[in-house]
């Protein structure tokens, strides 16, 4: 079955801690404390997301990262793609080589649709509705909240 990386859950978990544009900057070192992510890991994952303009990024005592758009605004389709690649659906969900003819897999119609589905599903899904995957990550980490966790 379709089974997306473990980075591209890290980066959905790591953005919803994040503020929209505007809001407090956060630390990667909290960031990754508080969602429990290896902080060189979360580093690497913040980087591609900042490469591909999700996240702004601000250096010294007040920095860390930031979403540059507001998290209703953020598809899961968009940062399956960043992560992932454009060809995150891969091929043939039994491993068919390509070479092999569409209608050689009696299935292959339907693998389409469901990934199709799939598709359609992280399009209409925005960032902001992940409120339940956060693992108690409150809605930002504030600075009150900063001294909770370190």
């Amino acid at each position: 079955m379709l089974s997306l990386s473990q980075s591209t859950g890290y980066a959905i978990l790591a953005m919803g801690c994040l503020d929209g544009p505007g809001g407090v900057y956060v630390h990667v070192g909290y960031l990754a404390k508080y969602t429990r992510i290896p902080v060189h890991y979360l580093s690497k994952i913040m980087r591609i997301l900042a490469e591909k303009g999700f996240v702004e990024t601000k250096r010294g005592n007040k920095g860390g990262f930031l979403l540059c758009r507001f998290p209703e605004e953020i598809t899961l389709l968009e940062v399956v793609e960043a992560i992932e690649g454009p060809d995150w659906k891969g091929g043939c969900l039994l491993g068919i080589p390509k070479v092999w003819d569409k209608r050689a897999c009696p299935i292959y119609r339907f693998c389409q649709e469901e990934l199709r589905r799939i598709e359609k599903e992280f399009r209409s899904r925005k960032l902001s509705e992940m409120e339940n995957f956060r693992r108690g990550c409150p809605r930002t980490i504030t600075p009150s909240r900063r001294r909770e966790i370190m």
